[in-house]
């Protein structure tokens, strides 16, 4: 197979050498579909160096077909660009496959270039072969991707790298299946999210053209590190600062630093990034950050700059969720709980004569009892790590510096912005105040106390308790294997002062000539009094508490008597009396993972191969990946779930159900009213993004309008930009596409409401971010209009009473059908 050269595609040369930096091996690629995007992403990345791409095909014959066809010729891309030449790339995929099993062996990413409603089967296929550490893309994912892979894949998708990006990178379409794919347009950037083994991160990349002012700069770039330092996710700030780092006497470099240190930054970049010999390329991250930087290398001179690359790794997140299950014993009525152990069979007439049964029916009747008063319920909580000096007055002042915010956005006036800036000024001097004030009273606290200053800078230097234990399938096992360790490690004690001479104590005082040769048997009164003289601890073990079982104690009392004195009589005690909960506790945080020392187990896997990186490279340098932001900001500027829907809502809403002579087109064709209806829907999305970072401090800020997702996809496709509908006109990418129509009998056009339009983008789209703004708790009446219209014409039910509670919701992707009903289980 002729491999062509990446200048083929357009590409600088570098990127030839891109995937030995990522990894020694190649880059194992597994495309889930073989539709018009899978064409073209398959001959694309095939004709890379360093790729092997495989398919995997599910759809009736069509592995077979394309097979047949790879035996007789390759496949070839044809890459239309306005104002550019056209070119093409000639490859193969090496694999083309529907053996799920095949196709998955030792892959490094897994793409989804398939329609939303064919991800369950294919993640149904690939579950049994996905490993932790795997990167799974939606290309595009549409809203609800995320919420299906952790539904599907449990835990296997807590340990895998989710992206999800908001549309294909290309408009493309198949000539000849198998052997030639067309791309008729190419997006400028694509923007996407990632969530790898449950963290995010903000990358924000920085270029400070060399003759720029250094001092105007400086002013801008602090008023932006102002808002940005205090982003939820773990920060880096990277790129050409064009300040000469390495010159200590250097003024501009002074005053750099002296800002970063403000803000507590910390640059890590120490090696010349410069032809010149200077460092000019930086990597910042927060001083305080629990990001772990890998050794930073100066690799490839791409220009005059050489490429500076790092590895980062995550630790476990100071944010995350955890599932805690209760039971309500306050509010059990203890008459009530009495009288249901009177009526058991535990209290009953019975002439309990072995042990055994008698124990197990009491821990089953208590168990049962306790059961009805008091069902177990589970709940999932946020753990955020707590700010013990971020007090009311720093909470009130932080609610003024975002009213100023949104009133500069809204008015853009020059003078609420200066405003705006004057308050975020104060609010920083406010934490810097409020945090160094907290500190320093602890430590004023434990003056003249060495002792208790030692406990306060350990207390505060160490991180968090963690009692995390070797891996294991039987808990049980695991307890009595350590269980076996202690007892060898007492026998070796033992072996170790078996020879050292040890004289008996001595003592003048002569041992009792009493002794013990029987037990008397207990009478109720005297279990009463032991029991009701003892402490409240209880062991989750225990079929109830133990202050329930005082409360209860004159039912219970007979039968726990009983128990004790057929234990002593018969000198036997029961098996589950013999079980016990071992929880042993590290020596010392950081120590091998062995009985004798344990060390926290890591929550997720990392993947092998950078996600962003990998991709970028695969799809070669168009469309530039934009990857920020939380997953629920992609889903939401999945833009097709409202982009078909309301374009067809807008054109046929009104309809008099004629047959029309000619099948309308579906963007060139588009009508003022349907793009108004397109940006009402557009304005709610970005309501319901806005709603949902307040709410979780989520990182939002990838959603925007549709009117400027379009000019940053199609700026050179785009004839008039004046608005949203000049700007869909004439977007030379849609050039022709019609709506989807069935034709009558005598040659005209209906239009298809069984096209993917409707039956993908509502319950996979539209009904997805309709259920989201009902978790948030936000109206969205134009989402509402259109879902309304569009499930009459599917003839299905999503919305009843302005609620999602119809009988198609659970065929849906929306967060409700997977049990995901909270803003902390969403995130």
């Amino acid at each position: 197979m002729e491999v062509p050269s990446p200048a083929g595609l357009g590409m600088h040369s570098a990127y030839e050498q891109l995937p030995q930096e990522m990894g020694s091996d190649a880059i194992k690629l597994l495309i889930c579909g073989s539709g018009n995007g899978a064409h073209a992403f398959a001959g694309i990345a095939s004709s890379l160096h360093g790729t092997e791409v495989r398919v995997l095909s599910l759809y009736q014959d069509e592995a077979e077909r394309w097979n047949a066809s790879m035996q007789t010729k390759d496949l070839e891309v044809i890459l239309h660009r306005k104002g550019q030449d056209t070119t093409s790339v000639t490859s193969k995929p090496s694999m083309v496959t529907k053996n799920a099993q095949d196709a998955m062996q030792n892959v490094d990413i897994v793409v989804f270039v398939l329609p939303a409603f064919a991800h369950q089967v294919f993640l149904d296929a690939l579950k049994p072969y996905i490993k932790p550490g795997t990167i799974l893309v939606g290309m595009p994912g549409e809203p609800g991707f995320e919420f299906q892979v952790r539904h599907v894949l449990g835990e296997t998708g807590r340990q895998c790298t989710v992206m999800n990006f908001e549309s294909l990178p290309w408009a493309c379409r198949i000539t000849e299946f198998g052997a030639k794919c067309e791309v008729l347009g190419t997006k400028e950037t694509l923007l996407g999210a990632l969530k790898t083994t449950n963290r995010s991160i903000r990358i924000v990349a920085v270029y400070r053209p060399p003759n720029s002012s250094a001092s105007v700069f400086l002013d801008e770039f602090s008023s932006y590190l102002e808002n940005i330092v205090m982003c939820p996710e773990p920060l880096i700030i990277a790129g050409d600062f064009n300040f000469h780092m390495d010159l200590v006497h250097s003024n501009c470099a002074i005053r750099f630093k002296e800002l970063l240190e403000t803000f507590s930054l910390s640059q890590h970049v120490t090696m010349s990034t410069h032809i010149s010999g200077h460092i000019l390329d930086l990597i910042i991250t927060r001083s305080t950050s629990d990001l772990i930087l890998g050794p930073i290398n100066v690799t490839l001179p791409i220009s005059d700059h050489f490429f500076v690359e790092c590895f980062i790794r995550f630790p476990s997140s100071s944010i995350s969720t955890k599932s805690v299950s209760y039971r309500r014993l306050k509010n059990i009525d203890i008459d009530a709980f009495k009288s249901d152990i009177t009526s058991s069979v535990l209290c009953s007439d019975t002439h309990w004569s072995n042990l055994g049964d008698l124990s197990k029916q009491y821990s089953s009747t208590l168990t049962e009892i306790l059961d009805k008063h008091a069902p177990i319920k589970t709940k999932t909580l946020v753990t955020r790590a707590k700010i013990p000096w971020f007090n009311a007055d720093v909470l009130q002042f932080k609610r003024i510096r975002r009213k100023a915010e949104r009133k500069a956005l809204k008015s853009g006036l020059s003078s609420d912005w200066l405003a705006y800036r004057k308050i975020c000024n104060r609010y920083s001097a406010l934490l810097k105040s409020t945090r160094a004030s907290y500190y320093s009273d602890l430590i004023g606290q434990c003056a003249g106390d060495s002792g208790k200053l030692f406990k306060l800078v350990s207390f505060l230097c160490k991180g968090p308790n963690v009692n995390d234990l070797p891996p294991h399938d039987d808990p049980v096992l695991l307890a009595n294997k350590f269980g076996e360790f202690f007892v060898k490690k007492i026998e070796l004690i033992k072996d170790s002062i078996s020879d050292i001479e040890v004289n008996p104590p001595y003592s003048d005082t002569a041992a009792p000539a009493v002794e013990l040769d029987s037990f008397s048997p207990l009478s109720v009164e005297d279990v009463c009094n032991i029991i009701s003289t003892s402490s409240n601890a209880s062991c989750s073990l225990d079929p109830i508490p133990t202050w329930l079982v005082k409360s209860c104690l004159d039912v219970l009392a007979p039968s726990i008597t009983r128990m004790v004195n057929l234990s002593i009589r018969h000198a036997y005690v029961p098996d589950d009396w013999k079980t016990a909960i071992v929880k042993p506790l590290l020596k010392k945080p950081g120590l091998e993972l062995t009985y004798k020392n344990f060390r926290p187990e890591g929550e997720g896997v990392a993947p092998q191969k950078d996600p962003v990186s990998t991709l970028q490279y695969l799809l070669g340098p168009l469309p530039k990946l934009i990857v920020s932001g939380h997953l629920v900001g992609v889903q939401l500027m999945s833009v097709n779930a409202y982009l078909h829907t309301s374009i067809t809502y807008g054109q046929w809403v009104g309809w008099d159900g004629k047959p029309l002579a000619e099948a309308p087109l579906f963007y060139n064709g588009l009508t003022e009213s349907a793009a108004n209806i397109l940006s009402s829907v557009s304005d709610e999305v970005v309501s319901i993004a806005k709603a949902f970072g307040e709410k979780t401090g989520a990182d939002m800020s990838n959603v925007e309008h549709i009117y400027y997702w379009y000019m940053r996809c199609y700026p050179q496709d785009i004839a008039d930009k004046t608005n949203l509908y000049t700007a869909i006109q004439t977007n030379a990418a849609y050039q022709g596409l019609k709506h989807p129509v069935k034709i009558t009998e005598d040659g005209k056009f209906l239009p298809d409401f069984t096209h993917r339009y409707m039956t993908e983008d509502i319950p996979f789209g539209l009904v997805v971010i309709r259920g989201i703004a009902e978790i948030i708790g936000l109206e969205t009446p134009n989402i509402d209009r259109v879902l309304t219209w569009s499930q009459q014409q599917m003839e299905k039910e999503y919305l009843m009473d302005k609620k999602l509670q119809g009988k198609d919701v659970s065929t849906s992707r929306a967060p409700q059908s997977y049990g995901f009903t909270t803003l902390e289980s969403i995130l």
